[in-house]
C-alpha cells in the first residue's frame, strides 16, 4: 500500500459571494412559489370535497348518502383550513429567514 501524501493539499476555488447570494435568493423564490402551488392544491382538493358533498346532497336523498355528503363537506373545510395554516406557517418562516433582523408589522407573525 502506498502512503497518502497529506502535505500536498490543494485549496478549493474561492466562492463568489455575489453568485452565492443570487443562488440563495433564487432558492427562496422557488420555495415561495412551491408554497403557493401547494396552497392552490389544498384549495383545489377542498373544492372537490365540497362539490362532491353538495352533489351527493342534491342528487342522492338517502340517509347513507347524506352521511357521506356531510362528511365530504366537513372534510373540505378541514382541508382548506389545513392548507391556509400550512401556507402561512411556511410564509412566516421564509420571511424570518430572509429578514432575520426585521420584526414583522403584524403582531401575530
Amino acid at each position: 500500500m502506498k502512503a497518502i501524501d497529506k502535505t500536498n493539499k490543494t485549496k478549493p476555488a474561492p466562492i463568489n459571494q455575489n453568485t452565492l447570494e443570487l443562488r440563495d435568493h433564487l432558492a427562496v423564490d422557488r420555495t415561495t412559489l412551491a408554497n403557493e402551488r401547494t396552497l392552490l392544491a389544498y384549495i383545489r382538493t377542498a373544492l372537490a370535497f365540497l362539490f362532491t358533498g353538495l352533489s351527493l346532497l342534491k342528487f342522492f336523498p338517502g340517509k347513507t348518502f347524506q352521511f357521506f355528503a356531510y362528511f365530504a363537506i366537513g372534510l373540505s373545510f378541514i382541508t382548506a383550513v389545513t392548507g391556509f395554516y400550512r401556507f402561512f406557517r411556511v410564509k412566516i418562516s421564509l420571511y424570518r429567514s430572509r429578514f432575520p433582523n426585521n420584526k414583522p408589522h403584524h403582531p401575530h407573525l
